[in-house]
């Protein structure tokens, strides 16, 4: 990205203001003399060999590995119009200082003129040191005679040095940035370190004249009593703790942590900080032996809103790094979690695998330092070197010609962008991190810490796998088997090289594990080694629950059991266990495993199996509980259309087994036929109810009382209009004991009876059934019934002495009621019974009460010679009386005849006579026309037509047939020579065409029901209109 911010400058060839600038001639000639325009650097030492920069001209394409960790853009660009004294940057803001205090600040993310300040003095005062906040708000320069200046970004009087009179008398090494209070307007409270090791809190403002700088703390002195310069500051708040802050603060020989809480509300905010140090807790320091005038504090990542991971330090003996751990420290605890020490030496030694070319010397200390991720990059007069600290060993080197452009002098960081500046008196450099990381993972593989080496390898799975095999095989040195056989499974290694490994040492439950892992990392699509191993697994299983079922070890038999019953769950092998069902039936059979052969069945839901298997064990309640437990699960479905697909399959099962059910648990059985309601059918299940006779009677009775049961259910319940299914319900009924199911035969005849409705047995097969029981002739009676055999219906009825029920018989049944002869038939039969068999002459007489049909004359045959009359005279008076009622009724009657009779006639004749005025003006309803022109009809609704008009309307409503008669009754009545024969033919037209009107007649009423157009017509009219 850098790269592209700075190519935006190439319009740019000299830096205009008031410095001047360099162009034309004279410029280049200035440019050579310095070196500008000349890469003063020569190869490039590398990982592998050299690597020798490449002419812009002839590019080269390489991969990513190929490219050193720093990749380097010399920035010819831009124009120094004199010696660089400093440089710093942040946020993509280059400022530069020159000789003669003059400061140039470039925006690399705009191809604009950069901004140009200079601190005018009247001495020979120099700039000491330059600050710029990570968000390039804000710019200090501390100048050699302890003076401060502050420059802010923006206009031409904000960009202006202005100085600070507060800040006056420190001589500035260090500050630390507060990223919670820097703003446009304001540095916050910040953090200044100086030579004579004192820590002060300051803060500027941009727009007004007010700023303040309190000494905070002062260092210890070294070990000869010298003050030490505060050489780094870091300042941070602890995350979720924005009043509880950690210092980190270096001197050339020590390092110093404080922890502690601030008072934002109060200035100095971090006074009470370091008041605590003062008063009751010693300050944590780690001190290095050396002194380096140079000491430089660096951290990782430099600009976050998280907390910082790491920090380097630039020392006398070395490159002090430490991870840091923010958690719960208090004031004296450390956040030092991983230290290290990289010696200098590092930077002559290479790794196994780099060549390196360079020039022995004596050791010359590193002028400056910064710190990536994963490397320290060290900066010395000749040349930059990079130090991966994770094992101290030099990945990068690239010397620097400085004999001709002279010695490198700074290193600078941007917090922001990450990048890396170095300059020479004359030369700009900016180096990028490139792919650092490309082989972390081989150094944390050589560390063993294998986690960390596959995240930095994820993305090249060559690399990847020889981690994992790496790591594999470590765990298996240790006798880690089955952390082994996870990351075995993870890996590319033969599957035969690492099965081999753990059966060669008997681990079983290493290679089950690893078989496990291997299994879940298989494609669906790799169907056939799915197969495989989940066979193999369960063979291993097997075994295994073989020899603990031998070992007598039931706590660890059923821990193992329920694991691989858990193996048999799992739903993406359900397609591989389906597809190979009978092997691993047979291995389980090989092995005696009974009950997992039934787990196996359920997981497969080869519940016909599983059904079987109990039956054969006689556990047929198990067996039933299994077929009413699936099956209920199939019914409560939420859909109706599902569910009913669902239940197909337990029907089959249902119809298969519940023979075997009705056998042996009849009553259970049926109660699971009614739980599953209508999605059974009956037919199919009464051939289980037809049980051959039983030995124990106990059983025998429990069948055909659960059998009775189920088809009362079906017949009340499910209003079942199955013939079968009543014929079965009557047998059942006959065949029981006496008592109440022969009582409950009577009230089903009875319910049949009052249906209305045909009968929905068969009465012939009741009939049979009853009369070869020869104790059911109360039931017969209702059956003769149903048949229509009503006499002998009666006759039964009263050979078992049941009067009501033969009256019952007669007046319940609406065929017997319309045929007046039967119903009278059927009382003689019943009043004979009653005065032969029972010599009731009372209940006789009042028989005839109660009875509409018969008379006492009826009756009397019935009676002996010997019975007198004063007994049922009373009976033979009421008899009497009525016939003489009936014939004064007939009188009445007759009278009435006669009267309306002679009203009609009177009617009749006065209708002859009936007249009707017709003006001569009157009109034919359809043609118009005078109406006494020619014949016509009035109607006494006063339309009035011509004959052949009305003729005419009448016939589009004839048929064809009455058509043809009207046209042949019109032919006679007008050509027939037979006068007689003529008016008979006038007659029948009239009664065709003229009985009703034909516009308010009901003709016209019925004709609403006809279609507007004929269909005749239709189909012409349709091809009119196209």
């Amino acid at each position: 990205m850098a790269e592209d911010l700075l190519s935006r400058f190439d319009d740019y060839s000299s830096i205009g203001g008031a410095g001047g600038g360099m162009g034309g001639l004279e410029g280049q000639r200035r440019e050579r003399s310095l070196g500008g325009g000349v890469n003063p650097f020569g190869d490039v030492v590398v990982e592998g060999g050299t690597y020798r920069q490449q002419s812009q001209e002839k590019p080269v394409e390489r991969k990513a590995q190929e490219y050193p960790i720093l990749r380097r853009q010399d920035i010819t660009r831009i124009r120094i119009p004199s010696h660089i004294t400093h440089v710093v940057v942040s946020n993509n803001l280059l400022t530069v200082a020159v000789l003669g205090n003059t400061i140039y600040r470039f925006d690399l993310k705009e191809a604009k003129p950069p901004e140009m300040c200079e601190i005018k003095r009247d001495d020979d005062v120099r700039i000491h040191k330059m600050f710029q906040d990570p968000k390039s708000h804000h710019l200090l320069v501390c100048m050699e005679s302890k003076e401060m200046y502050h420059i802010a970004r923006g206009g031409v009087k904000k960009t202006q040095p202005r100085l600070q009179p507060r800040l006056k008398g420190h001589l500035v090494e260090s500050v630390a940035w507060n990223k919670l209070e820097i703003s446009e307007h304001s540095t916050g409270a910040i953090l200044l370190g100086t030579n004579n090791g004192v820590i002060c809190e300051a803060q500027v403002q941009v727009d007004s004249k007010r700023s303040s700088c309190t000494e905070l703390y002062q260092l210890m002195p070294d070990m000869t009593g010298s003050a030490e310069s505060v050489t780094g500051l870091l300042m941070e708040p602890f995350p979720k703790y924005n009043d509880k802050w950690y210092i980190l603060a270096t001197t050339p020989c020590r390092v110093y942590q404080f922890i502690g809480h601030i008072n934002t509300k109060n200035e100095p905010q971090f006074m009470e900080l370091f008041s605590f140090y003062n008063d009751q807790v010693k300050v944590q320091f780690q001190e290095i032996p050396g002194s380096l005038k140079d000491s430089k504090l660096c951290v990782w990542p430099p600009h976050s809103p998280e907390p910082p991971i790491a920090f380097a330090w630039l020392t006398g003996a070395g490159v002090y790094y430490s991870t840091l751990v923010f958690g719960d420290q208090q004031p004296g605890e450390t956040l030092f979690l991983e230290k290290n020490l990289i010696p200098y030496s590092a930077v002559a030694e290479t790794g196994e695998d780099i060549v390196i070319e360079w020039d022995q010397s004596d050791l010359v200390l590193p002028i400056g330092l910064a710190l990536t991720k994963f490397h320290c990059v060290l900066l010395y007069r000749d040349k930059i070197v990079a130090i991966c600290h994770l094992n101290n060993k030099k990945v990068f080197e690239e010397p620097f010609n400085a004999r001709r452009n002279g010695p490198l002098l700074a290193m600078s960081t941007d917090p922001v962008t990450r990048n890396i500046w170095t300059n020479a008196k004359m030369n700009l450099m900016m180096y990028s991190p490139h792919a650092e990381s490309r082989n972390v993972w081989k150094i944390y593989l050589d560390q063993e810490k294998f986690d960390l080496a596959q995240k930095y390898a994820a993305d090249d799975q060559q690399n990847l796998d020889s981690i994992l095999i790496r790591q594999a095989e470590h765990y298996f040195t240790k006798g880690r088997y089955e952390d082994a056989a996870i990351v075995f499974s993870r890996s590319r290694l033969s599957f035969e090289q690492v099965t081999l490994k753990f059966m060669q040492i008997n681990k079983k439950e290493a290679l089950k594990l690893f078989l496990k892992r291997k299994l879940a990392l298989l494609s669906p699509k790799d169907l056939t080694q799915r197969t495989m191993l989940s066979t193999w697994l369960t063979e291993l299983y097997l075994n295994e629950l073989g020899n603990l079922s031998d070992e007598r070890n039931m706590e660890a038999y059923l821990r193992l059991q329920k694991e691989f019953h858990d193996f048999l769950d799992l739903p993406e092998l359900k397609k591989c266990f389906s597809d190979n069902s009978r092997t691993i039936y047979d291995l389980m059979a090989s092995h005696g495993s009974t009950d997992d052969i039934i787990y196996f069945a359920k997981t497969m839901r080869d519940y016909d199996k599983v059904i079987t298997h109990y039956i054969q064990q006689y556990k047929y309640e198990d067996a039933l509980d299994i077929l009413t437990e699936q099956a209920a699960m199939a019914l409560h479905h939420p859909e109706k259309n599902e569910r009913k697909i669902l239940f197909q399959k337990f029907a089959g099962f249902y119809y298969k087994f519940s023979p075997v059910f009705v056998k042996h648990i009849p009553m259970k059985t049926v109660q699971s036929w009614i739980a599953a309601g209508r999605y059974l059918d009956p037919k199919k299940l009464i051939p289980s109810l037809i049980q051959p006779r039983q030995t124990d009677e106990a059983l025998q009775d429990e069948q055909n009382a659960a059998a009775i049961i189920y088809l009362e259910h079906c017949v009340n319940s499910l209003q079942s209009e199955v013939m079968s299914v009543h014929n079965f319900l009557i047998s059942s009924y006959a065949n029981s004991k006496e008592g109440t199911d022969h009582r409950k035969l009577r009230e089903y005849l009875i319910n049949q009876s009052k249906s209305g409705f045909a009968p929905l047995y068969d009465p012939h097969y009741a009939l049979r059934l009853c009369l070869d029981n020869g104790r059911l002739n109360v039931p017969c009676v209702y059956i003769y019934s149903a048949m229509g055999l009503y006499e002998e219906s009666v006759s039964l009825a009263l050979k078992c002495n049941e009067v009501t029920l033969a009256r019952t018989i007669i007046n319940e049944n609406a065929m017997v009621r319309k045929d007046t002869q039967l119903q009278k038939k059927l009382w003689l039969m019943i009043a004979q019974h009653v005065i032969k068999e029972k010599k009731d002459i009372k209940g006789a007489m009042q028989f005839l009460k109660d009875c509409n049909v018969l008379k006492i004359e009826d009756i009397l045959p019935f009676f002996s010679d010997v019975v007198t009359i004063d007994q049922f005279k009373d009976a033979i008076c009421d008899s009497l009386q009525e016939y003489n009622s009936h014939i004064e009724q007939l009188k009445k009657e007759m009278q009435g005849a006669t009267e309306s009779a002679r009203n009609i006639r009177s009617d009749i004749q006065e209708i002859r006579n009936k007249s009707v005025l017709i003006k001569s003006s009157e009109k034919c309803n359809v043609c118009q026309g005078r109406l006494l022109s020619r014949a016509f009809y009035m109607f006494p609704c006063r339309h009035t037509f011509h004959r052949d008009c009305l003729t005419d309307v009448i016939a589009s409503t004839l048929s064809a047939n009455e058509t043809r008669r009207m046209n042949s009754l019109i032919h006679l009545a007008e050509e027939s020579r037979d006068l007689k024969e003529r008016e008979t033919s006038k007659h029948q037209l009239d009664q065709l065409i003229a009985n009703d009107c034909p516009y308010c007649g009901m003709k016209m009423i019925w004709s609403i029901s006809l279609p507007l157009i004929p269909i005749r017509d239709l189909d012409q009219l349709i091809e009119s209109w196209n």
